[in-house]
């Protein structure tokens, strides 16, 4: 899907000057039709990623959905042990044959398929793991004394979403990303347990998102 002007600014949220700017500069991922710059959903969302970039839920949002806090409290808490990313793929509630094929990609791709910040690995728009027997899952291990490192930085928790299709994916990933820049929600991660907390503090983030974007609306 390829995004306009308007549209990725709104994605960004940033003024649409400030994206003419980077597209000038050169500095952001487009291409150009007809003499307009259009942007991927997916390339957009990798590049805020790596920019650490606040992402809007807007273009993925799909208001019948559970909230992210339903999907992480479905997915629940683990301790990550020395067999690394990998053990992912044995706590997928998954058949046998399916669960041994995750692994085996994992253990291949797993350092390709997750980015570190602030010591917490969280997947690529590129790498989704999909699942079509599971309802939209995220899952949160703890790693014990640093004993994991990802992309050469040692990582103290991951997270993990599993989808049955990749737009579900996408949209568990850019709330993910929205309420990893909530203080309370981070601090809750990396106290390490309960996972009640993270959960709770996944709802009160959720909601207090959800209120600022209604009151951007009534102030349009």
């Amino acid at each position: 899907m390829k995004l306009t002007i308007r549209e990725a600014a709104a994605m960004l949220n940033v003024p649409e000057t400030k994206l003419y700017r980077w597209v000038d500069d050169g500095e952001i991922p487009f291409v150009t039709i007809q003499h307009h710059p259009l942007f991927h959903r997916l390339e957009l969302l990798e590049w805020a990623m790596e920019q650490d970039l606040p992402i809007s839920v807007d273009l993925y949002e799909d208001p019948t959905e559970a909230p992210f806090a339903t999907a992480l409290e479905l997915g629940g808490g683990h301790v990550m042990t020395a067999a690394g990313l990998p053990q992912i793929a044995d706590d997928l509630p998954i058949d046998a044959g399916d669960r041994d094929v995750i692994r085996a990609v994992i253990a291949a791709r797993g350092h390709e398929m997750f980015q570190v910040r602030d010591r917490i690995a969280v997947p690529t728009a590129r790498s989704p793991l999909i699942c079509p027997e599971l309802p939209p899952t995220v899952m949160l291990w703890w790693c014990r004394d640093d004993v994991l490192t990802v992309d050469g930085q040692p990582t103290k928790a991951v997270f993990a979403i599993a989808a049955p299709t990749v737009l579900d994916h996408l949209q568990l990933l850019s709330r993910l990303l929205l309420v990893l820049r909530d203080d309370g929600f981070v601090q809750a991660v990396q106290r390490v347990y309960p996972i009640a907390n993270v959960i709770a503090e996944a709802r009160r983030a959720g909601g207090a998102i959800k209120a600022e974007k209604a009151r951007a609306r009534t102030e349009r």
